[in-house]
């Protein structure tokens, strides 16, 4: 059973304007390519591989998305030694999925993404999640960004 979010206690801003909602969603499990197809195949849009284990999706229904592992690594130049520390490190470290500003259908959009990488769903082993008995660590993180005014 999904949860839905719930009702912002005021759902516009100062101006009248909905209020938006920065997401950014850690989990571990999958690979930031395997993400960034997930979030193609899920909102529509494309996919580029801008740097080390780091992915831009544009054109979404949900507007633009970073996906990368959540290290402070991931600022250092592309170089052999980034690369194999990330390599290496990808085992551990979680991937991250950062949303421009939603309303809340976004906010449900993004979901749909995030529900297909997590272990012991059906549509994450189908698409080659290996589940958290096989991932050393099972990070899990939701951070929400609202507007204040």
């Amino acid at each position: 059973m999904t949860q839905d979010f719930p009702a912002l206690p005021q759902d516009t801003d100062s101006d009248g304007n909905p209020r938006l909602t920065g997401v950014e969603i850690e989990f571990s499990g999958l690979e930031a390519a395997d993400v960034a197809r997930l979030a193609v195949e899920t909102l529509g849009g494309s996919s580029e591989h801008v740097d080390d284990h780091a992915w831009k999706v544009t054109d979404t229904k949900i507007g633009k998305l970073d996906i990368y592992l959540d290290t402070a690594l991931r600022y250092a130049e592309s170089s052999p030694l980034k690369r194999l520390g990330l390599d290496l490190g990808k085992e551990v470290i979680p991937v991250e999925i950062v949303s421009e500003p939603l309303d809340l259908h976004g906010n449900r959009r993004l979901r749909a993404v995030h529900l297909l990488g997590r272990p012991g769903d059906v549509a994450s082993f189908r698409h080659g999640d290996e589940g958290s008995q096989k991932v050393a660590v099972q990070a899990r993180g939701h951070p929400l960004y609202h507007k204040i005014s």
